[in-house]
């Protein structure tokens, strides 16, 4: 890993804490969300972009890679074409 990505992990570590920490419901299910959803893709500068998130729970994170076009359908994942591009 770069330095560069490991800066970037490091400091999503610390925002993805805070954030779960406010955001403490799944977005699909209302359970209590345990993961960080990135709508548009973790490439670069996505991967800290809090407004491209979404909480949720491991269930419906694992839903939504088995599930685009649904996901898509309920704004859980980008237009085609937008994934990693902020």
């Amino acid at each position: 890993m770069s330095k560069a990505r490991y800066a970037r992990m490091k400091e999503y570590g610390k925002l993805r804490k805070e954030y779960l920490a406010k955001n403490r419901l799944c977005q699909k299910c209302g359970k209590k969300a345990t993961d960080v959803h990135h709508l548009r893709g973790r490439t670069g500068r996505l991967l800290c972009m809090e407004e491209h998130w979404a909480p949720v729970c491991r269930r419906c994170h694992d839903w939504i890679g088995a599930n685009p076009i649904e996901a898509r359908q309920e704004g859980l994942l980008c237009e085609l074409g937008k994934w990693n591009t902020p």
